[in-house]
């Protein structure tokens, strides 16, 4: 099989690739979380089945941070194993970015096998929570603030981040108001 020789036994321990679980509900900002954790002027894949990424601020806030955004959506017919390989064989992308693929843990241990031999950052957004990744974040938008907790991998206690984005347009609805 074409993928046999990612799927030899070894330890979980080796694995330099950087899997980073960011979940919250839809519109909470995990989406835009995201790009807090990308290197400036790296090349990004966005990958989501459907295409669910429609808001122009993000694209606009990949343009700001000097992200270079590319985005795919997933072929139904095309299998997670065969695209997490041709991805990983162009060497393409820096940061993967796997929005809400409902991935399952084969797919998912996999891929861990696949990147084990690589710098490639994974950023998983899903609500349910995954073992392969090493790092997972919960995001929930509350008054105008982020809370952010790190349920795997990160400190324990809540930190907190101003939603600027929510208070600018909130001062341009005002002003427009008569």
């Amino acid at each position: 099989m074409l993928f046999d020789k990612f799927l030899s036994p070894a330890p979980l321990k080796e694995r330099p690739a950087d899997f980073l679980q960011i979940s919250g509900e839809n519109g909470a900002g995990s989406r835009r979380m995201a790009f807090s954790f990308l290197r400036p002027k790296s090349q990004v894949l966005w990958v989501a089945s459907p295409w669910q990424i429609y808001a122009p601020a993000l694209w606009s806030l990949a343009k700001e941070k000097e992200i270079f955004l590319t985005g795919l959506d997933k072929p139904q017919k095309l299998s997670y194993k065969r695209l997490f390989y041709e991805l990983y064989e162009s060497q393409a992308f820096e940061t993967w970015i796997l929005d809400h693929l409902r991935l399952k843990n084969s797919d998912g241990f996999f891929l861990m096998r696949l990147l084990k031999n690589s710098r490639i950052q994974i950023i998983v957004l899903e609500d349910f929570p995954y073992s392969f990744c090493q790092k997972r974040l919960r995001v929930v938008l509350s008054h105008h603030h982020y809370r952010l907790q790190w349920t795997k991998g990160g400190p324990l206690q809540p930190q907190y981040i101003a939603a600027t984005h929510l208070t600018e347009s909130l001062e341009d609805i005002c002003m427009l108001q008569p």
